[in-house]
């Protein structure tokens, strides 16, 4: 199955950057708001020639279509809650609410003084320096310097980099959502696939009807950061801007608030992932990278690449190397290509690995999101066919402009079945298994059977969404 749809037509542009690290892939700015509206009004299209909620936008097959963004009352309120989809984020004039939280968070005295913000050579922040920076030593824990995922600084809780089911390919895919994404995700659900998706604010702000899609199908939704730059180049307000409008823009418009986060290109040291964890989230990277995101002709490396990349991860699973754990791997919504490319790959995936699931199902997270109404599977119960629970109807989730966020603690995760220590160090499997499903193999153990299928019972759906946005429609219809 091949997506036809072409990157111009999404008006997607590529963020220019300097590549210094082999693990760092890039992103592409989503259609801008001021462009979305001023398509509207320069085409004329009424209400009805536009998809108006996620089932309509999921039908749709013309990438003109998908990538006009569809028609809904509530976008504007959108637009005037929200920084610039493309621009990094600061605290909006007038939001008292965000302010507070900003306030309570530095008044936890959890962001550590000694960890500064790092050099970047342009003033976008598309690039970072490391010059002076002793990376052997590394007292600020900074990923992009030495790959370190082991915070040096109290109340930090290690990064997860992998799955830790064995065998098992963790599925996860950055810079989301794609506007013109809907055979990539048609063909997810053919494969009966979920997936951890980590969305760009700014890309929710401009596509809501596309990031409602991949929330009501199932897959877990994460933070990717508003505008998609270095973090540890920001300032400290700066990346919790960054962070909580990510945060609220899923809240507003899927009714849930996200526990985990992954740090464009990996950028994270100890200041950034304070003052993520004072926010809820848990700091998500990678074992194993595709470098998709440099695939031709929108980057530089030949398919033939790229092919190779997917190989060696899959040759892992083939000589006994992945026999006490699984990998984590970076792949992208990003593109035509890179979403091809994994259509491309799947099979050889599928045949290699025991196990193909979404982070949370890996981490055992059978609640990733703090409010009640929806629940996964854990490990075991998502091999043996179960997905997620509560979640709302595609052609009924109103947006709901200004909701509260639901912020708790790390380290109150465990028990509420978030992104927690320890659900990662759990071995979610039994590592019993015989036969094979269309999810993977079955487990044995009925022990492991009945806690995974009790974790994820179905819970009433209690999120209610208001609906409230005028000003783009209005404009349409003077028009």
């Amino acid at each position: 199955m091949q997506l036809t749809v072409t990157n111009a037509l999404c008006a997607l542009a590529l963020l220019s950057l300097s590549v210094t690290d082999a693990h760092m892939g890039r992103g592409f700015s989503m259609p801008t708001n001021d462009n979305m509206a001023a398509n509207h009004l320069r085409r004329g299209l009424s209400r009805r020639a536009q998809p108006s909620n996620a089932q309509e936008m999921a039908s749709a097959n013309d990438a003109k279509v998908e990538c006009e963004g569809g028609s809904n009352p509530a976008f504007s309120q959108l637009l005037k809650d929200y920084p610039k989809a493309d621009k990094i984020a600061s605290i909006m004039d007038g939001d008292d609410q965000g302010r507070k939280v900003w306030e309570d968070i530095k008044s936890q005295k959890i962001i550590p003084n000694d960890v500064h913000k790092k050099a970047t050579t342009d003033k976008e922040h598309y690039e970072f320096s490391d010059e002076g920076y002793d990376a052997d030593k590394d007292p600020d824990c900074w990923w992009s310097a030495s790959t370190c995922t082991k915070p040096k600084h109290d109340r930090l809780q290690p990064d997860v980099s992998e799955c830790p089911l064995p065998n098992s390919w963790g599925l996860s895919f950055d810079d989301g959502p794609n506007c013109s994404h809907n055979a990539f995700y048609d063909f997810l659900k053919e494969k009966e696939l979920k997936a951890t998706l980590f969305y760009i604010g700014g890309n929710i702000l401009s596509t809501p009807l596309q990031a409602q899609r991949g929330f009501a199908e199932g897959h877990d939704i994460c933070v990717h950061t508003w505008s998609h730059r270095y973090m540890t180049t920001l300032t400290d307000t700066q990346v919790f801007a960054e962070l909580y409008y990510t945060m609220r823009i899923i809240k507003d418009t899927m009714g849930v608030t996200p526990r985990c986060w992954r740090p464009p290109y990996g950028d994270v040291d100890d200041r950034v992932r304070a003052i993520a964890t004072a926010l809820g989230l848990r700091t998500m990277l990678w074992s194993d990278d595709t470098d998709d995101w440099n695939i031709t002709p929108d980057g530089k490396s030949p398919t033939s690449k790229i092919n190779s990349n997917y190989q060696n991860i899959i040759d892992q699973a083939k000589n006994g190397s992945l026999d006490t754990h699984g990998v984590g791997v970076l792949t992208h919504e990003l593109t035509d290509n890179t979403m091809n490319e994994f259509i491309k790959e799947y099979p050889k995936i599928e045949k290699a690995f025991k196990h193909v699931l979404p982070l949370s199902a890996c981490l055992n997270a059978t609640h990733p999101y703090p409010e009640d109404g929806v629940s996964y599977p854990g490990a075991t119960a998502y091999i043996q066919g179960s997905r997620a629970n509560g979640l709302p109807p595609m052609d009924n989730m109103p947006i709901n402009p200004s909701s509260a966020l639901n912020i708790s603690a790390l380290d109150q995760q465990t028990s509420a079945g978030g992104f927690s220590t320890a659900a990662a160090k759990a071995s979610p499997d039994s590592g019993e298994e015989t036969g094979k499903s269309k999810q993977g193999n079955k487990s044995t153990s009925s022990n492991a059977e009945k806690k995974d299928d009790n974790a994820a019972a179905t819970l009433d759906v209690s999120v209610t969404l208001l609906a409230a946005f005028a000003s783009v429609i209005a404009a349409i219809v003077v028009l």
